[in-house]
């Protein structure tokens, strides 16, 4: 019986420093597998998955009052200028979360008319206190991913196309710089919603006027929509060729026709960024014509680097879009040619810059008394004074939110 036990204490023992060997070898195996995993990854690394960090964009859920953008993309599905928006895949993913966010935030700050097929003029009503037509404003649009990506790709196909156009210049720094300000300018304007009107009737993603409008049809000489369109239809760049391709027609600038300047079916978005294009152009062939007949301002402004010059043409075209160019350039000369001007140039501090010119700005863009009164003036006169500041500040807004500020990058630029 004891022979029987010490060769079963024996067994015992001989398997567990079997299994203790083995587990040795299976500890020395897997440190040497990941030893070498460690090493294929410093010569070959996985490539970084940025779709992992990227947050979901979250979409509204749409209901019978808010669908109608929706269903009027979805209805205009064989329009070739739809169906081209609806299909190509957007360029760049950022953009798509900077347009949803100013969407969510500005946009729906933002007044909006839904224009339907064949509709002539805004819908309207009669005020029964002041026995007066006023504009019948729609609910806001509920934020889908149709009509995200319908107004990113117009907003990213015109960008591409027509930003040395604007700029004369094909430098990537010229088109950040083009493109950051038209991005501020929209999120400004519109919030990026193609059927956006303010209460005396503007409208579009640039909130242009009848009057504006009317003006940008009948320009020469390298500017104005039908000029543009002549060089969009010339142009090698793809995208220029893809609108060329969609036989676009100019707005009506009659209130008559004002759905003109909302409606899908009239070309919108991409007609609405075109139309803002055109006036860009305007009021910076202005200011260059300042500076041109200005020696003294020419030699400033040649004096700084190429990126310097650009970022300060394109924060005056800004500007300029709300007070025209003879609004923007004849303020800019005299603070220009001022001392404290002078300075803030020669050591490019363009944004220091532009905050002391909305004095001059003011002082140079006398406000009339309208019927609307002495508040309406006084309104007018800070729309004026703030619109450049408030541009700038609304874009950091949304940069801000979407997290710019932890990565230091300026994320909403193409």
């Amino acid at each position: 019986m004891k022979s029987i036990i010490l060769l079963s204490l024996l067994f015992i023992s001989m398997l567990a420093r079997a299994n203790s060997s083995a587990d040795l070898m299976a500890h020395n195996t897997l440190q040497n597998i990941h030893r070498l995993n460690s090493a294929q990854s410093m010569i070959n690394p996985e490539p970084e998955c940025i779709e992992c960090s990227r947050p979901k964009i979250q979409y509204d859920s749409c209901n019978e009052k808010n669908n109608y953008l929706d269903k009027s993309i979805e209805n205009m599905g064989t329009n070739p200028i739809i169906s081209k928006l609806v299909n190509l895949a957007p360029a760049n993913p950022t953009i798509t979360t900077c347009i949803r966010e100013s969407m969510k935030q500005i946009g729906r700050g933002v007044k909006q008319v839904n224009c339907t097929k064949d509709q002539k003029s805004y819908p309207s009503y009669i005020d029964r206190k002041t026995n007066k037509k006023r504009i019948r404003f729609a609910a806001s649009p509920c934020i889908s991913e149709s009509i995200v990506k319908v107004t990113q790709n117009a907003f990213e196909m015109v960008t591409d196309c027509t930003s040395s156009y604007v700029t004369d210049s094909h430098s990537d720094s010229a088109k950040r710089s083009h493109a950051r300000a038209s991005f501020a300018l929209v999120n400004m304007e519109s919030g990026f919603f193609m059927n956006s009107v303010s209460h005396t009737g503007a409208g579009g993603v640039a909130q242009l006027t009848g009057v504006a409008i009317e003006e940008l049809n009948k320009m020469k000489k390298n500017e104005g929509f039908p000029q543009m369109l002549d060089v969009i239809k010339s142009s090698p760049n793809k995208s220029c060729q893809a609108i060329a391709q969609m036989n676009l027609q100019p707005m009506q600038h009659s209130f008559r026709n004002s759905c003109d300047r909302v409606s899908l079916d009239k070309g919108h978005p991409i007609l609405g960024y075109l139309y803002k294009v055109a006036h860009q152009k305007s009021v910076r062939n202005g200011i260059q014509k300042e500076i041109n007949s200005d020696p003294f301002l020419k030699s400033l402004i040649q004096k700084l680097p190429p990126e310097k010059q650009e970022e300060l043409m394109s924060a005056l075209t800004l500007w300029g879009h709300n007070t025209g160019a003879n609004g923007i350039k004849r303020p800019f000369s005299h603070f220009a040619n001022s001392t404290r001007g002078q300075q803030l140039l020669a050591e490019g501090q363009i944004d220091q810059f532009m905050q002391s010119l909305s004095g001059y700005v003011v002082a140079h863009n006398v406000v009339s008394n309208s019927e609307r009164g002495l508040a309406h003036k006084n309104d007018r006169v800070r729309e004026i004074r703030n619109f450049y500041t408030d541009a700038i500040n609304k874009r950091n807004l949304i940069e801000k939110s979407l997290g710019s500020n932890s990565s230091g990058g300026k994320i909403c630029t193409l």
